[in-house]
């Protein structure tokens, strides 16, 4: 007897492939004159395929009166002839077997015959396994990249002796005391004794009896800052601010401490808080600066804002702007690079005078604007561009992002930059370019400058130099109208 499959690729009538497939037995042509009956039937279809590898051929030719030998006990199931399916197409959940070997009408039963491997599924887990593995590969390849962004923001070096204009402010505290300097003294390749000597001699020396401390301002990187008074040669007492190294100071803090004073020793402009003098001959060691009456900018900003009932001109505001310009076009133009400008750094004296200061306060209401990464260096996230949060890079750019910041201080009168936003959620709308928005009553040409700022290529942001020029026509046009005003009153 012979097999037939039909709408099927496989010439096997039991290796089961496509459940659709139908399976005719009929009588072989050689035996007919044997007077075999054609035994039309279909072959029951089995929820589990009998596996390719375990059949040899694709017909058998058996006789009633033969006994087949030599087939295992999966063959002789498989290869039995049956009676015609009482349900044509359907699929049975087991295999059937002969009961008996007598005749071809046998009764048949269900018989153990375990499934095979369906390759169908295998091929569907093997896939589903690659996707899955690929799926992981990616989040593990973006992971290790949002590490990696991660890391360079962890080991930003913020402002040190050698870069910053007074170099002891709080975000000192954590600096990598192996990177090398970049200090100009580094650069220009003189060395540190000639500097020091020459820097030194150039500065007024007093004692600690020359001055008295008045009261504690801060604390900064080398220790506490204090209002004083100095008592000077010709007997004449001015207010100065005293920034005193801490007692019992490392050698190497003590080197810092002086290398600061042959920085800044050279810096005269009348926007910039000069050092007046140092104490070197008994510890504590102190640097004394020109104390400014009216606090820093910050505070000054908001005891003039309406929430005390009071406020600023125009005039008053282009005044403010435009002297902390001058003064970062004097700094920039001798290569310093300040790092942490803001209105909290700025110091108001009477007259309306301001000047650019660091004295590095670590006090409680300004702990909100430093952000702490992974317990490292204190950053100034608000103030600072995505190039100085992600690569730790510092440029006369990144300072005039920080005016851009400076300015939207000052016409918000003191208001934080991205208040209600925490400091990691400031950096990624800093990173996706989210700026602060214009503040109330703030010229348009005001906020585009902002906006210029804070270009999002540092090369594309306006030169300190410009920035000035543009305050200072802006400035003399408000007086000239302001002069107007009075003239026809």
């Amino acid at each position: 007897m012979k097999s037939y499959c039909y709408q099927s690729l496989i010439s096997l009538c039991i290796a089961l492939i496509t459940l659709k497939d139908y399976y005719v037995w009929t009588i072989n042509a050689t035996y007919e004159s044997n007077g075999f009956q054609q035994l039309p039937g279909i072959c029951q279809l089995y929820n589990g395929t009998i596996c390719k590898e375990f059949l040899k051929n694709s017909y058998v030719f058996i006789s009633p009166n033969v006994t087949i030998y030599d087939l295992e006990e999966r063959l002789r199931a498989a290869y039995g002839v049956i009676k015609e399916s009482k349900n044509p197409g359907s699929m049975e959940k087991t295999p059937w077997c002969f009961v008996d070997d007598k005749s071809l009408d046998r009764s048949i039963e269900p018989c153990d015959i375990p499934k095979c491997v369906d390759k169908i599924w295998l091929s569907i887990i093997v896939t589903l396994g690659l996707i899955i593995a690929t799926v992981v590969l990616i989040s593990i390849l973006l992971l290790k990249k949002k590490k990696c962004e991660m890391k360079n923001i962890q080991n930003i070096n913020t402002p040190n002796a050698g870069n910053n204009i007074y170099g002891n402010s709080q975000l000192n505290t954590n600096q990598d005391s192996g990177r090398p300097s970049n200090s100009l003294i580094d650069q220009i390749g003189i060395p540190s004794k000639n500097i020091e000597k020459n820097s030194l001699l150039r500065i007024p020396h007093f004692t600690l009896q020359d001055i008295e401390f008045c009261e504690e301002l801060g604390e900064g990187a080398f220790g506490k800052v204090y209002k004083g008074q100095l008592t000077q040669p010709n007997k004449k007492t001015v207010n100065v601010a005293i920034k005193a190294l801490k007692e019992n100071a490392s050698l190497k803090t003590q080197q810092d401490f002086k290398r600061e004073i042959e920085l800044i020793s050279d810096l005269k402009h009348q926007n910039i808080v000069c050092i007046l003098g140092v104490i070197l001959n008994k510890e504590p060691y102190c640097m004394l600066f020109e104390y400014m009456a009216n606090g820093d900018l910050h505070e000054f900003l908001i005891s003039n804002s309406p929430i005390e009932n009071k406020s600023l001109l125009q005039l008053e505001f282009l005044k403010i702007a435009m002297q902390i310009s001058e003064g970062m076009e004097y700094l920039s133009g001798h290569h310093y690079v300040h790092r942490d400008l803001a209105a909290r750094n700025c110091l108001v004296n009477d007259g309306l005078i301001v000047k650019i200061s660091d004295f590095g306060l670590s006090r409680d209401i300004y702990s909100s604007d430093y952000y702490r990464v992974q317990s490292k260096s204190l950053l100034p996230v608000r103030w600072m561009p995505s190039e100085s949060i992600l690569y730790g890079k510092f440029t006369t750019e990144s300072d005039i992002w920080s005016f851009g910041v400076v300015l939207w201080e000052i016409y918000s009168y003191g208001m934080q930059p991205y208040c209600g936003y925490s400091n990691p959620e400031v950096i990624n709308l800093i990173r996706s370019r989210q700026l602060l928005s214009c503040p109330d009553n703030c010229p348009t040409a005001v906020y585009s400058l902002m906006i210029e700022c804070w270009h999002e290529q540092a090369v594309k942001r306006p030169t300190f130099s410009d920035i000035s020029h543009r305050l200072k026509t802006w400035y003399d046009g408000h007086v000239k109208i302001s002069n107007q005003k009075s003239e026809i009153n």
